[in-house]
């Protein structure tokens, strides 16, 4: 859309006001500088943003400003995305840039590139399985790292000419038959494999270990004869050890299938394995006597590890590895309280060994969530404890200290009901001190599928899982009034734009078509405090509506800097100004997440005022509607903008600012969609204060008695 020139006529008024008095010598005249007062007029010197729609209520222009806002739109499927930022500075063609790998059910992965981290073009692809790979056509959740240390000939790649830095990619695939494990017991297997490259889009290929003398149990995998010394069946003949799939006579001693290098890539056969790295796992909070649970008989139905997150400790620099394990088996381990364990998915957390992106230390195999519970078991709720009290908050901005003493317990309100725990993302708050491990709950087929979090006091926690009511819940659809537009939204990735967080998440383009077909999706991810003073992460989305662009990846001129400005709100009936311009969107109801709060007033009218300590270049004003159906505004009755234009100030007046409800209101009645506002762009203008005149419409017969307003933004230049 074209834009809009806003026209101002500043006309300076000077009037000369005498006064009466018994002097007999006229008084000095007073001159008074009279701010001339524009009107804008939609269309011609301002536009609301508002789209144009059919008889049907089907938008047929979307009307915003594409220099300033973005909106999510289809593309081509890519779900359980990850999302990479290129760090890498001695790379010119790539520095600044995201990359994006997701689920593709095919033999490779695809890679889209994007500048802005929504608008995203395709690469070719990133890792095509070998012909004699070890992988089956399926192929899940990709996830990249790049290690700015690591030495491109210790992986046996060639030299790019800009030097140290190697790409690592964690996948997850179904083993191709001939390479399934060889007992009934580990059929049915998701395995995470690892492949390399000096360039973030690739081409990646499959890394093995040989070269670097990659071991299991001390063993150089250069110098192994034949793997089956180093498994379960070191003193058996092959031909005798049954195997899904072929023939007993078909297994000899010197079959290729227990020798292929690409048997050593799989981190599943390293974990199957684990029992002959030597030395013993930790037993209490670590995984509630991990040994015993992960030796298991896994029953007939297989083992599963997927979605593979590779994650730096930015305190320590130490590496780690999380995945999720998936039980189909049929025998059940259970806890101290006699309740079955492999129910459902797990998070597991591996520290790397030697700090090497290709070896897993599995002395620290650690059971990070369990399905329904807060905790593990009692010693993780013990440790968590402990951790707690020894905590010092002093360091941190928002340091936080638990006052609380907490047990293994059932979650108040079930975040995860199915038992599912997948897709892990892990991110550190340097103003908190604390380990934020957000997850994907339910099921991705549901339109409920979200995003939680748990939180830690160190990488491996323990990690204690909150509650609804302490924030638990990150991302998802409304709980009890499902979206008409939105749904599905969750496995995801968390990247960021400058001093911005960004999560990138998947959602449906149909459900009622295909449950697989998803595409990404970006919102803005913040900080907002709990009901216990605690810092937690909160999705302003999910969204189908514009949205500011993103200033810190350079995608726009324009920031939010609403949050610079001093806010003041006329009359005594409202709750708490400082929510007008904290950032936070509210998205889900109350009782989903009570912590974010909206603003509210109960008087007929109120003026909310922003004002900034000088004047500051402002191009746009987004006031957010409630998500209460019932407590939302329809239009906003006035805004006024003190400007200042060549010297000369004014005043630029937009009357009844409308809220566009074709494009924020359900189809399925009396529901809102996350993040809808009355918006108005404007040529830019030097501006140092606004205000904004909103009449409480509820006030009427019936209805709530309270108008609320979730956020206001005004998007302007930063400050240098």
């Amino acid at each position: 859309m074209k834009k809009l020139t806003l026209l101002l006529i500043c006309i300076l008024c000077l009037t000369n006001l005498f006064a009466i008095g018994c002097n007999t010598e006229p008084p000095e005249p007073i001159t008074v500088i009279k701010k001339p007062v524009i009107e804008l007029i939609e269309g011609e010197t301002y536009s609301n943003q508002v789209s144009i729609y059919d008889d049907e209520g089907k938008e047929v222009e979307a009307r915003f400003n594409t220099d300033l806002f973005y909106r999510t739109k289809s593309m081509q499927t890519a779900a359980d995305p990850y999302v990479l930022l290129c760090e890498d500075e001695t790379d010119t063609e790539n520095f600044g840039k995201y990359f994006l790998w997701g689920t593709t059910w095919s033999g490779s992965y695809n890679c889209f590139s994007s500048t802005d981290a929504v608008s995203w073009t395709p690469c070719y692809g990133s890792y095509v399985w070998e012909p004699d790979g070890w992988e089956a056509d399926q192929a899940y959740a990709p996830e990249v790292i790049w290690d700015g240390e690591a030495d491109p000939a210790n992986y046996n790649l060639e030299d790019d000419g800009i030097g140290k830095g190697v790409y690592f990619m964690f996948y997850t695939a179904d083993p191709a038959e001939q390479y399934k494990y060889y007992t009934d017991v580990t059929k049915n297997n998701t395995t995470i494999g690892l492949a390399v490259s000096v360039s973030p889009y690739g081409p990646y290929k499959m890394w093995n270990g040989v070269e670097t003398g990659a071991t299991i149990a001390g063993v150089d995998y250069g110098k192994a004869e034949n793997f089956k010394q180093y498994t379960t069946y070191a003193d058996k003949d092959l031909s005798e050890v049954p195997y899904v799939g072929r023939e007993n006579d078909q297994v000899t001693n010197d079959d290729q299938w227990f020798n292929n290098s690409a048997i050593r890539a799989s981190l599943q056969f390293q974990f199957a394995n684990r029992q002959y790295a030597g030395g013993n796992n930790p037993d209490g909070y670590y995984v509630n006597e991990a040994a015993g649970y992960m030796v298991a008989d896994e029953g007939s139905s297989g083992l599963k590890f997927l979605d593979a997150h590779p994650f730096v400790d930015p305190v320590t620099g130490e590496k780690y590895l999380y995945a999720s394990r998936q039980y189909f088996g049929t025998k059940t381990a259970v806890d101290e309280n006699g309740e079955n364990l492999f129910a459902g998915f797990y998070v597991y957390g591996f520290k790397m060994k030697d700090n090497d992106w290709s070896q897993i230390d599995y002395n620290s195999v650690t059971r990070i969530t369990r399905a329904h519970y807060t905790f593990t078991s009692q010693e993780a709720a013990n440790a968590y404890n402990k951790a707690a009290s020894e905590f010092d908050p002093t360091p941190y901005k928002d340091g936080f200290k638990e006052t609380k003493t907490y047990s293994q317990q059932k979650c108040s309100i079930d975040l995860d009901p199915i038992g599912m725990n997948e897709g892990a993302c892990m991110v550190y708050n340097p103003n908190s001190g604390l380990y934020h491990l957000t997850i994907s709950s339910g099921n991705y087929p549901a339109n409920t599928y979200c995003v939680i979090q748990l939180v830690a006091y160190s990488p491996m926690g323990p990690f204690r899982k909150l509650d609804a009511d302490e924030g638990g819940m990150v991302l998802s659809v409304d709980n009890t009034q499902v979206s008409d537009v939105v749904t599905g939204v969750g496995h995801h990735a968390i990247t960021k734009a400058g001093d911005e967080l960004l999560i990138v998440y998947h959602r449906h383009r149909d459900i009622s078509m295909d449950v697989h077909d998803r595409y990404p999706a970006t919102d803005r991810l913040v900080y907002v405090k709990n009901n216990l003073g605690m810092s937690v992460l909160h999705a302003n989305g999910p969204t189908s509506t514009y949205q500011p662009k993103f200033y810190g990846n350079g995608s726009t001129k324009y920031d939010i800097i609403s949050d610079e400005a001093t806010v003041t709100v006329s009359g005594n009936d409202y709750n708490d100004a400082s929510l007008i311009n904290d950032n936070v969107i509210s998205t889900l109801r109350s009782e989903l997440e009570p912590h974010v709060k909206e603003f509210e007033f109960t008087s007929n009218q109120v003026v909310i005022t922003l004002t900034f300590a000088d004047y500051r270049e402002i191009t746009a004003l987004m006031i957010y509607n409630s998500r209460d159906y019932y407590k939302t505004f329809y239009s906003i009755n006035k805004v006024e903008l003190d400007f200042k234009k060549d010297g000369v100030e004014g005043v630029a007046v937009i009357n009844n600012l409308e809220f566009d409800w074709l494009a924020n209101e359900q189809f399925n009645g009396n529901k809102m969609r996350a993040g809808g506002s009355a918006t108005a762009v404007f040529s830019p203008l030097l501006i140092k204060e606004v205000r904004i005149t909103i009449d409480n419409i509820n006030k009427a017969e019936g209805f709530s008695g309270i108008t609320a307003i979730s956020e206001i933004y005004l998007l302007g230049k930063p400050n240098a």
